[in-house]
């Protein structure tokens, strides 16, 4: 697989990959009590939700981690 035609595929599981590490992280912070970062990270999970189901649709990307 030539990375220069699938960057879509990989970017669009590279930011997949970010939320499934960073949901058990968030929960870790909001228990150990580092509001500020779970207030400043939990958004950031949020918007990159957005931006990989936009690029998914757009580039018609589809895996088994994804749909």
């Amino acid at each position: 697989m030539d990375l220069k035609y699938n960057l879509p595929y990989y970017l669009i599981n590279g930011i997949t990959v970010y939320r499934l590490v960073m949901g058990p992280v968030l929960i870790l912070f909001a228990i150990l009590g580092y509001f500020d970062l779970f207030k400043w990270l939990l958004p950031v999970s949020f918007a990159t939700d957005l931006v990989d189901g936009n690029l998914a649709r757009k580039y018609h990307v589809s895996s088994a981690s994804g749909a």
